[in-house]
């Protein structure tokens, strides 16, 4: 039975994060209608970090602050230049 909770909790896990990722590249395309899949890249990174720390001995809590500022410094460059065409409504055609 102790095996089955941990398939069942690592199961609602794994389908929390891609829900999160999903309801990401939704909220994405409702508002610049540019479909993003660069968003897939900032969960790798922020993933690839996390594992990269925890394989190496340290701590599930001490590993979170690298990897979502990992996370945070991989989207910087792509997020910080804002063009004009983003901040203002499109014209319904």
């Amino acid at each position: 039975m102790s095996a089955f909770l941990q398939y069942l909790i690592s199961g609602i896990a794994v389908g929390c994060g891609f829900a999160l990722l999903a309801s990401g590249l939704v909220a994405i395309h409702r508002v610049t209608r540019v479909v993003n899949f660069a968003q897939g890249m900032f969960a790798v990174v922020g993933g690839m970090t996390a594992g990269s720390l925890l394989s190496s001995g340290l701590p599930h809590v001490a590993a979170e602050a690298p990897r979502c500022s990992s996370r945070a410094r991989s989207a910087w460059p792509s997020g910080s230049p804002r063009r004009a065409s983003a901040a203002r409504p499109r014209s319904r055609r």
